[in-house]
């Protein structure tokens, strides 16, 4: 009997990973058993002669299955090469397979679809290129007439100048705090820090730590609104490409759709 329907006798399809994982088995029990061969003469110098007659008995038993698992090694292993090369000569034939299937495609892709999207292209071509010759005589017009064409009309986008929006917001003052390094007026004798309000009251939230003031003195902050401007840069207008750079080639063969000759 094939050892292969030995262990696997209701597998359809045996595939080299499943061989591999009862050689990994197979692998292990070996060790365990070699294992267990290595302990069973421990103790032998106070052995009796019928445990030792036991001893005799249970290595020659637990050889004889070790020869049998390498012997299941050594098969599994031949049965795996083999399985392998099989697998990959299976996946070489696929591709093959399906490359071929690829091409045959693109023809068909090529020669049918292509040419319905071509004539289905001519078509809309030539109505992009009405509608692009109807624009082009509006906007001469409105530039006869000095009006905004349809370019500036409906395809720019008008610039934002920049904006200051001031609101008040709470802050807390220290008095006769001393000048900071970087302040732009050395003079200047308060420290005014806005506060972070409390996500759930919306109440402020009392400083953390001590102020002090030119003098070393400690002083408590007086809660006060203050301005505060938060500034919006501007933006400037936005113009849509220009449809005159439109180009738009022949689907077959001939002069092009636009510009129009």
């Amino acid at each position: 009997m094939n050892i292969l329907s030995a262990i696997f006798p209701k597998a359809k399809k045996i595939t080299s990973e499943a061989i591999a994982t009862e050689i990994t088995r197979a692998e292990a029990d070996l060790a365990a058993t070699h294992d267990k061969l290595a302990r069973v003469f421990d103790g032998l110098a106070v052995m009796s002669e019928e445990q030792h007659a036991e001893a005799e008995d249970k290595a020659t038993t637990l050889r004889r299955y070790g020869e049998r698992l390498q012997a299941r090694i050594d098969a599994l292993r031949a049965e795996h090469e083999a399985a392998v090369a099989a697998e990959t000569e299976a996946a070489k034939v696929a591709a093959e397979v399906a490359h071929r299937k690829r091409i045959e495609a693109a023809r068909n892709a090529v020669g049918i679809e292509g040419e319905e999207l071509l004539r289905a292209y001519d078509r809309h071509a030539n109505e992009i290129a009405s509608i692009l010759t109807r624009i082009a005589e509006i906007n001469a017009e409105a530039r006869d007439c000095r009006v905004s064409n349809v370019d500036q009309t409906h395809r720019t986008t008008p610039a934002q100048p920049a904006t200051d929006h001031r609101m008040t917001a709470p802050h807390y003052v220290y008095r006769d705090a001393p000048p900071q390094p970087d302040e732009a007026h050395p003079g200047q004798t308060e420290t005014a820090v806005r506060a972070t309000l409390d996500p759930i009251t919306g109440k402020p939230i009392p400083p953390a730590g001590a102020h002090y003031g030119r003098f070393g003195q400690v002083i408590p902050p007086a809660l006060e609104m203050r301005e505060v401007v938060h500034h919006v840069g501007g933006r400037r207008a936005v113009h849509a490409p220009s449809l005159s750079d439109v180009r738009l080639p022949p689907a077959f063969d001939g002069e092009y759709i636009w510009p129009r000759s």
